[in-house]
């Protein structure tokens, strides 16, 4: 863990935003983000302080996030887990957890922290006897849910002992640390997108919760958009190729349920599959994305229904994720 990673766990346990937890120790959030990436070092007194206000010792700022100085990917070892009925993306920052209770009752649930120290921040599960969606996240120090008993989950901690039950199906690194991706020029478009592509991120506000990772196999998304109810979660096979995108199988899936607002669009649905072979299936490429225009720096993809897929050399994510050996 560097010293990055172990202020930004003292600021996700007292449960603040990067501007909150600023204002409490006198920086801006653009400082405390410099700060959680390792780019740059608190000084001394801010040590003192985040130790006083947070009640942590010093030692567990500076031991604890001795590594900052001489590693170059945190050391522990992430992956994608499979059970017939569930699948868990573990990275060192979160862990994303699909799965199903029953035929008729799925969903996923999102863990933040670091290593095996996470919490709950967001769920959604849906049941489809009752065609009803429930879903609750947290941000800074409120909750938002559509259900009050969703929302007790809100905070439960993560058990990482839950995978060694489960076959890992895949294994890569992360690093917080910054990397300088290849330009088009050098790798060309296809090996540009696997590499860009491969990383986390995490957005989330008052109005919305957007979670995406995407690892050097596979594709995830996890949102919540709270002023229509609408739901997205997804897993997916999406492959690159020299003019864009293929979008292959997605084996979890919950769209578009607004509430209590019946929904007869054709592309409402929702389901999962658990059971697919994720390594030797043949993948049924469904659509493709194609390269609408780019720049060394850039690649735009010809999206759905007029959108535009804006993939960046350089973009801002909380994890880089490093393929192994």
């Amino acid at each position: 863990m560097t010293l990055g990673n172990r202020i930004q766990e003292i600021r996700i346990q007292a449960g603040l935003s990067q501007e909150a937890f600023g204002e409490r120790i006198g920086v801006t959030r653009q400082t405390v983000s410099k700060w959680e990436l390792d780019q740059v070092y608190p000084e001394l007194e801010k040590i003192v302080l985040i130790s006083k206000i947070f009640k942590v010792t010093t030692d567990s700022l500076l031991i604890e996030g001795i590594e900052t100085f001489d590693v170059k990917y945190d050391s522990f070892v992430c992956g994608v887990y499979k059970s017939r009925n569930a699948e868990i993306v573990v990275t060192n920052k979160y862990s994303l957890y699909f799965y199903a209770l029953s035929e008729h009752i799925f969903g996923v649930k999102l863990y933040q922290g670091f290593e095996n120290k996470k919490s709950l921040i967001a769920v959604v599960e849906r049941d489809d006897d009752l065609a009803k969606t429930k879903y609750a996240y947290k941000y800074a120090d409120k909750l938002y849910y559509n259900d009050e008993n969703i929302k007790e989950y809100i905070g439960e901690k993560f058990d990482p002992f839950i995978t060694k039950k489960m076959n890992r199906i895949e294994k890569f690194y992360t690093t917080s640390q910054k990397i300088i991706n290849p330009k088009v020029s050098e790798v060309g478009i296809r090996k540009a997108l696997i590499i860009w592509r491969a990383q986390s991120s995490l957005e989330v506000d008052g109005t919305q919760f957007i979670f995406i990772i995407t690892t050097p196999k596979k594709d995830y998304a996890f949102t919540i958009q709270r002023e229509n109810e609408n739901i997205y979660c997804c897993a997916s096979f999406n492959e690159a190729f020299d003019l864009g995108l293929r979008g292959g199988m997605q084996n979890f899936r919950i769209r578009n349920y607004n509430g209590e607002i019946e929904n007869k669009e054709s592309w409402c649905t929702s389901g999962y599959d658990f059971i697919t072979n994720y390594e030797n299936n043949k993948i049924e490429y469904t659509i493709e994305w194609l390269v609408k225009r780019y720049t060394d720096d850039e690649i735009i993809l010809d999206g759905c229904s007029g959108d535009e897929y804006i993939y960046t050399r350089n973009s801002n994510y909380d994890e880089k994720i490093i393929e192994s050996e």
